[in-house]
């Protein structure tokens, strides 16, 4: 990591990115494992995200933070390419990647965000998947690391580039919600493709400020709002 200089108060500030469209969204199967690539409109939507950042962090020093499947990486990979000059590392953590359901379980055609909290971790995880309580734990783990690292961040600017399930964890955590209300509740949390939510790191505190914000897109490129079995 980059070592940056102390300061009386260590923050960095971050901004937390849902990867534009990909193909699974477009056409979601649910509790199916799929590392898809990003769609034809999700990659107009990236260059549109990078060219916000490039103006809005002109100056700043930048580590991206991206989570491990394809469309992550070819998000962060535009990001590199358009903001070379203002990023000094890139980093891929595969504790904020999207839950894998593994392959879907007795026929259950029930959606998600009809269950409780048992009732998912007993039915919907499939053959080499993970619970919605593994997701939770390794995204926990996740921000207590980048909280410990905030005096090496200190004066970055961090841009995060993850999934809807692992948002929506973050700002639980942030909050002091439990994970059913958090990520169980369509309403709570809502973050569409190629969102940006902002918020600051600090030794104490992984805090938002600002959730699912869209007004970097132009008009012609809608974003869609995926139910919640779809990654």
């Amino acid at each position: 990591m980059v070592n940056a200089a102390r300061s009386s108060e260590l923050n960095a500030n971050f901004y937390a990115v849902r990867h534009p469209l990909s193909i699974h969204n477009r056409i979601p199967q649910r509790f199916q494992s799929s590392d898809a690539s990003l769609s034809k409109l999700g990659y107009m939507q990236a260059h549109q995200t990078a060219m916000f950042f490039k103006r809005r962090l002109e100056g700043s020093k930048l580590i991206i933070v991206s989570s491990d499947t394809k469309r992550t990486r070819q998000t962060t990979g535009i990001f590199t390419d358009m903001m070379k000059p203002l990023i000094e590392e890139v980093i891929y953590d595969d504790r904020i990647r999207e839950r894998d359901p593994g392959t879907r379980l007795h026929g259950l055609e029930m959606p998600l965000d009809t269950l409780n909290e048992r009732q998912i971790d007993a039915m919907v995880v499939g053959a080499g998947g993970e619970s919605m309580r593994q997701l939770w734990n390794r995204v926990n783990d996740f921000v207590i690391g980048i909280k410990a690292e905030s005096s090496r961040l200190n004066g970055f600017s961090i841009i995060i580039v993850t999934h809807e399930f692992p948002l929506k964890a973050m700002a639980g955590i942030s909050t002091g919600q439990g994970m059913e209300e958090s990520i169980f509740n369509g309403n709570r949390f809502c973050f569409k493709n190629a969102s940006i939510s902002t918020g600051v790191i600090t030794p104490s505190t992984f805090r938002f400020q600002n959730l699912g914000d869209t007004s970097h897109l132009a008009k012609m490129l809608p974003t869609k709002t995926t139910s919640s079995y779809s990654k």
